[in-house]
């Protein structure tokens, strides 16, 4: 009789633990998601002023796992992070260097050595003369070069095609290129991307000189989802507190079993 008391207690504690460890890694699992998205979102309202940046945004997926002799345990996973590439607000800056384009696109730039891609038209001349991006890139032309410009001229104009003119004519032709996947690019900092993509030429780009493209990111939205992820942080904190008080109670319980 003592012994079939004994197996009882034994398969109780059994099943009281792994009931309690598997609410602790529900519970968890949710909490590590929030977490990461909250970190998403703050990141997008620092950005809310940073020129053609991109609203990025959280992917979650249901991870089931199924425990032998037990139903199905549904965790919460996060799987990637994705931009919304819709255009930002257009707006008049009165600079005839500052460009934006409308519609898809990318200008190349050049940064360490490499091709960068960026939406950000906030371009200036530097001393030698280059027209360069406001971190100092050099923006680059159809044919991959950087492009040279007269410091001293003052009757600069870009078309819709991005051909940079001056008193004496077209000079060059800013790059304008897409990829098959814009998701796939990955974020550098500072507006601007890398990828493994092959460019490709954009056939009719649309520049639009004296505009600059804002971000997409909408801060009261973000702020709200801010606020709304903060309580169900806070939630999720008591279901693991309230985890932790039954554990506590199951192990007195069973140890006077015992």
């Amino acid at each position: 009789m003592a012994h079939g008391v004994q197996r009882h207690a034994a398969t109780i504690r059994e099943t009281d633990r792994n009931m309690i460890e598997n609410t602790a890694f529900i519970a968890l699992s949710r909490q590590t998601a929030l977490r990461r998205q909250m970190d998403v979102i703050a990141n997008n309202v620092a950005n809310m002023n940073t020129a053609a940046y991109k609203n990025q945004r959280m992917l979650f997926e249901e991870y089931l796992v199924k425990p032998a002799a037990e139903t199905r345990l549904s965790f919460v996973q996060d799987v990637a992070v994705f931009r919304d590439l819709s255009a930002g607000e257009m707006n008049a800056t009165g600079n005839p260097l500052d460009v934006a384009i409308d519609g898809d696109g990318y200008f190349v730039v050049e940064s360490g050595g490499a091709e960068r891609y960026t939406r950000n038209g906030h371009f200036r001349v530097d001393a030698e003369g280059t027209l360069v991006t406001a971190d100092g890139a050099p923006v680059l032309d159809v044919d991959r070069r950087p492009i040279l410009l007269d410091p001293n001229e003052r009757a600069l104009t870009i078309g819709r095609d991005g051909t940079i003119s001056g008193a004496l004519g077209p000079i060059a032709q800013i790059a304008v290129v897409a990829f098959d996947d814009p998701h796939g690019l990955k974020a550098l900092g500072g507006s601007l991307y890398r990828t493994n993509q092959e460019p490709l030429p954009v056939e009719t780009p649309v520049v639009i000189q004296g505009m600059i493209e804002g971000s997409n990111v909408a801060p009261v939205l973000e702020m709200t989802k801010l606020t709304t992820l903060a309580r169900s942080y806070q939630s999720t904190q008591r279901l693991i507190e309230n985890d932790h008080d039954l554990r506590r109670r199951t192990i007195r319980a069973l140890g006077r079993v015992g």
